[in-house]
C-alpha cells in the first residue's frame, strides 16, 4: 500500500510489445495501478529475436514535486528489426527481465541463426559475430535461407552478445547459457504436489527448470498455509516459497 497521498507513482505508460516486471523477484506488472516511492520496474521486449529495446531498461518511482512522484526516464519502446536472430536445438528458451535470452541445456550443439524477417534468402556475405570470451567452434555458414553459427557444448564462457549483419541491416541479441533448476518438492503431509510439465524437460525428473510450476493440493479438512502455486525462478528457487497443508 502507498504510505501517504501523493507519495507513489501511477501505472506507467506501456507501449506495444513491451513487458514490465516489478522488483527483485521479477513479478509481472499485471493489473497494478499504483507503486510505492523507490519501487523499481524493469522492461523487456516480448521477443528480442526481432525486436529492439529502445529506452531505459529500468525505471524508478521517485518524488517529483511535493504533490506527486514520477518515473525516471521515458517509456521504452520495442521496434521491429528486419533481421531475426534465433537460437536453435534447445529444450527451452526464455527471456530474463533484462532482455537476455536464457538457453538450456548446456549440452550438445547450439545453433545461432540469422535470417531476413521477410523470409527471403540471406546473402552469403552476411556475418554472425560475438563478443563471447570463448570463440565459436567454426565460422558461420549458409543453411538454406539462414546464416548459422554452430557452438559445440556451450558453457557460460559462450555468454555474450551475438550480432548478425546483412548489408545495412544489423541486429543483436544477448545470450546466456544456463541450466537453472529447482529441486523437486518433498512429500507434504495431508496433501500432494501436482506437477505441471510444460517445457518438455526430461533430463531430470527430480528437478524442475525455469518457469515450471507446482501446485499444492490439500486433502479435505486441510488448506494451504500460504500460496497454492509456486514456480521455479531465475535464482533456482521456488517463488513464492513452497507451502504446507494445515487444518481448517
Amino acid at each position: 500500500m502507498l504510505s501517504d497521498c501523493g507519495s507513489g507513482c501511477p501505472r506507467p505508460q506501456i507501449n506495444p510489445n513491451v513487458l514490465y516486471f516489478v522488483g527483485e523477484n521479477n513479478d509481472p506488472i499485471g493489473d497494478r495501478t499504483a507503486f510505492n516511492q523507490a519501487e523499481e520496474i524493469y522492461s523487456k521486449c516480448e521477443d528480442p529475436r526481432y525486436q529492439l529495446h529502445v529506452g531505459p531498461n529500468r525505471r524508478r518511482c521517485q518524488r517529483g514535486t511535493w504533490t506527486s512522484s514520477v518515473w525516471t526516464g521515458s517509456a521504452p519502446r520495442c521496434e521491429t528489426s528486419q533481421l531475426h536472430v534465433g537460437v536453435d536445438n534447445t529444450i527451452l528458451q526464455t527471456v530474463s527481465p533484462d532482455g537476455t535470452f536464457i538457453v538450456y541445456p548446456i549440452v550438445g550443439s547450439i545453433f545461432i541463426s540469422c535470417q531476413l524477417r521477410t523470409g527471403g534468402r540471406i546473402g552469403n556475405s552476411a556475418t554472425i559475430t560475438t563478443d563471447s570470451s570463448t570463440q565459436p567452434s567454426r565460422r558461420a555458414y549458409i543453411a538454406g535461407k539462414l546464416k548459422r553459427l554452430r557452438l559445440r557444448n556451450p558453457t557460460s564462457g559462450n555468454d555474450g552478445t551475438y550480432t548478425c549483419e546483412a548489408g545495412t541491416l544489423r541486429h543483436s541479441i544477448r545470450i546466456k547459457y544456463r541450466d537453472i533448476r529447482c529441486p523437486a518438492p518433498e512429500n507434504v503431509s495431508n496433501g500432494r504436489w501436482a506437477y505441471v510439465r510444460t517445457t518438455g524437460n526430461t533430463l531430470n525428473p527430480h528437478a524442475y527448470i525455469l518457469n515450471e510450476k507446482v501446485t499444492l493440493r490439500c486433502n479435505p479438512g486441510f488448506h494451504e498455509s500460504s500460496n497454492q502455486e509456486s514456480r521455479c525462478n531465475y535464482q533456482g528457487q521456488w517463488s513464492p516459497p513452497l507451502s504446507s497443508c494445515i487444518a481448517d
